[in-house]
C-alpha cells in the first residue's frame, strides 16, 4: 500500500471538508455582492422623507434620539439610539445608509448558520441568496429606517428560540 493512499481518510471526510470549503467561499461571495450593492445603491440613491427624519432624530446625541423616537418617530427607541451612537463616525446620509448595511450583512449571516444547523440536507447558499437577493432586503439595507435592525433581531430570536 503507498503512503498517500493509507493516509487517505476512509469515511470521505477529505470531500466534506472540500465541499464545505467550497460553501463556505460561494457564501463569502454571495455576501459580498450583497453589501456591494447595498454600498452603490446607498450612495446613488436620493433621500427621502423618512431618512430626512431619522437624520433628524439622530443628529443631537443619543438622548435626543431616544426622547425623538418616542415623541416624534412613535417607535422603540432602540434603532434611533444606537444609529445616534453610530453616526459619531460621520453626518452623512451614507454612513447611516452603511449601519443598515451592516445589519442585513450580520442578518444574512446569522440566516446562513441558521440554515446549515435546520436544513442539513439542503445547501445554505440557496437560502443565502434567496436572502440576500430579496428585494425588501435590498431595500432594507439601503435604507436609514429601522427595517435592517429589525431583521437582524429577528433571525437571531429564530435562531435562539430553536437552540436548545
Amino acid at each position: 500500500m503507498s503512503e498517500s493512499t493509507s493516509l487517505r481518510p476512509k469515511d470521505g471526510s477529505a470531500r466534506a471538508s472540500s465541499s464545505e470549503t467550497r460553501t463556505r467561499r460561494a457564501a463569502a461571495i454571495i455576501v459580498l455582492l450583497h453589501v456591494m450593492l447595498a454600498l452603490f445603491l446607498g450612495a446613488t440613491l436620493s433621500i427621502d422623507v423618512d431618512e430626512a427624519c431619522t437624520l433628524v432624530t439622530t443628529s443631537h446625541g443619543p438622548s435626543y434620539a431616544f426622547r425623538r423616537a418616542l415623541s416624534f418617530e412613535l417607535q422603540p427607541p432602540l434603532y434611533f439610539t444606537t444609529l445616534s451612537v453610530w453616526r459619531e463616525l460621520s453626518d452623512s446620509l451614507l454612513v447611516a445608509r452603511l449601519f443598515s448595511t451592516l445589519c442585513t450583512t450580520g442578518a444574512l449571516v446569522v440566516l446562513w448558520m441558521a440554515s446549515r444547523r435546520y436544513l442539513p440536507s439542503m445547501n445554505p447558499c440557496v437560502t443565502l441568496s434567496v436572502a440576500a437577493w430579496n428585494p425588501f432586503v435590498i431595500y432594507a439595507a439601503t435604507e436609514a429606517r429601522c427595517y435592517a435592525l429589525v431583521l437582524l433581531i429577528s433571525c437571531g430570536l429564530l435562531v435562539l428560540s430553536h437552540a436548545g
